[in-house]
């Protein structure tokens, strides 16, 4: 008799395992806005959109809960600021699937006190929620970042930028598809808004360029500032042409474009090297001149070197067209196959490198 007791204590154990459903859980919380610009002369009113994302049991309700707001100073101190009471929640039943997508609405004041200790230690302030559901599980943060600026469009001046694809090479080379990204760096003095745009130019097209991204930076005392461009669109084999020009502040800096050689799977793309390339002397074509059927193309080079890479250039110094010799060669003619990559009304500077 006791040993069927603990069987059947064992069984209703097993039973109540088995028949307990799925914990609920916020798997995801972010805000909309993400990053905001305030005006620090003023208290700011600001509103947001919380989006959650949980998975629970198909088709079951579940509560979802918004808890207190907390404001604090970020990156260096961390100091606590002030929080909001005024906790929210939201009853609901999930998907098909057990998946489920909701969203909390608040308007916020950021008070003159938060912004006054903000930029006294010129730090941005964190405005932060917690989201857990019924479960109580493990709360889900989410955060969005205020910047004080004080005159965002007074005295904020640019004095020295560089764009650069990240690791640099002599030549920028990618293939079709690839993913590619410049890095912007400027030097800045005072406060505002910094904004430029980034714009694109390819083949066949050389003299149009379109605007691929417009950049708002608020610039708050800082030296430098940094940040990336969108993804550069590589669906096309050829060159291109990447440039920011900058909109705001009124500057005279105008920073040249770069370039990137797009190839497609069918080409034989550039070896990869982490050597840099020695300069040699071109024998021809010596000048800014059109590239023709079956000249050749010719350098001296006094050691030997794995292999060679021609790089050409347009008049304008955009990236034209680039291809490797192999080790022992000295010149190359045009053939049609070379020929037929270059314009033939464009004049051209070759730059050729050795690599040992």
């Amino acid at each position: 008799m006791k040993r069927f007791f603990i069987f059947a204590l064992i069984g209703l154990c097993v039973l109540s395992v088995r028949g307990k459903p799925a914990p609920a859980r916020v798997k995801a919380a972010t805000s909309k806005p993400k990053h905001v610009t305030i005006n620090a002369e003023n208290p700011a009113r600001l509103n947001i959109t919380w989006y959650i994302k949980g998975k629970h049991m198909p088709e079951e309700y579940v509560t979802v809960k918004m808890g207190e707001g907390q404001f604090f100073l970020t990156d260096r101190s961390g100091l606590f600021l002030d929080f909001l009471d005024d906790k929210d929640e939201k009853k609901f039943r999930t998907k098909p699937d057990g998946t489920y997508l909701t969203h909390f609405k608040e308007t916020i004041t950021i008070s003159r006190e938060m912004i006054e200790q903000a930029i006294k230690r010129g730090e941005d302030i964190y405005y932060e929620r917690a989201f857990t559901d019924h479960t109580l599980d493990l709360p889900v943060f989410a955060h969005i970042i205020l910047r004080p600026v004080k005159n965002v469009d007074d005295d904020l001046s640019v004095t020295r930028g560089r764009v650069k694809f990240p690791e640099e090479k002599d030549l920028c080379h990618t293939g079709t598809g690839e993913p590619l990204f410049a890095e912007a760096l400027f030097e800045v003095e005072g406060s505002g808004i910094f904004k430029a745009q980034w714009e694109i130019r390819k083949n066949p097209y050389p003299d149009t360029y379109r605007v691929l991204k417009t950049v708002h930076y608020p610039v708050y005392k800082e030296l430098v500032i940094g940040f990336k461009s969108p993804e550069v669109p590589t669906e096309l084999a050829g060159p291109l042409d990447l440039r920011l020009v900058i909109l705001e502040p009124k500057t005279d800096i105008e920073l040249p474009a770069i370039s990137c050689l797009v190839q497609g799977t069918e080409e034989t793309k550039l070896r990869e090297t982490d050597e840099p390339g020695i300069p040699l002397e071109v024998l021809a074509p010596r000048g800014p001149e059109p590239i023709t059927l079956h000249m050749r193309l010719r350098w001296s080079a006094d050691k030997a070197y794995r292999f060679y890479r021609l790089i050409f250039y347009r008049e304008d110094g955009g990236l034209a067209v680039a291809m490797d010799a192999p080790q022992g060669v000295r010149e190359i003619p045009v053939t049609q196959e070379i020929f037929e990559l270059f314009d033939t009304e464009q004049r051209y500077t070759v730059k050729i490198l050795g690599y040992r």
